[in-house]
C-alpha cells in the first residue's frame, strides 16, 4: 500500500468518524481495523485485499448495527467488489 491509498482512507475513516458513523479505526502496515461501538467490529488483512477495493468498501455507509452485522456488511461487499473487478 502506498503512502495515497493511506492518506485516501485516513481522510475517508476520520471524516466517518467525526460523522459518528463509526467509533474509531486503526490502520496499521498489515491491518485496518474499523470499530461501529463496543461490540460490533471489522478487521480487514491489507495483504488479501487491493487498495482499489478497499477504498470502494471504505466509502460506502456504513450501517447500523441492529440493521445489519458490520462483518456481514463488509463481507459482502469485499465480495461483490472483487466479483465486479473480475468482470
Amino acid at each position: 500500500m502506498n503512502i495515497f491509498t493511506k492518506a485516501e482512507l485516513t481522510r475517508v475513516l476520520s471524516i466517518k468518524v467525526k460523522e459518528d458513523e463509526i467509533k474509531n479505526f486503526c490502520l496499521t502496515d498489515t491491518y485496518l481495523h474499523i470499530q461501529k461501538s463496543k461490540r460490533t467490529s471489522f478487521t480487514f488483512k491489507l495483504s488479501d485485499i487491493s487498495d482499489k477495493i478497499l477504498i470502494k468498501v471504505i466509502r460506502k455507509k456504513t450501517p447500523n448495527p441492529s440493521v445489519q452485522n458490520i462483518k456481514d456488511f463488509y463481507k459482502s461487499e469485499i465480495r461483490n467488489s472483487k466479483i465486479l473487478e473480475i468482470l
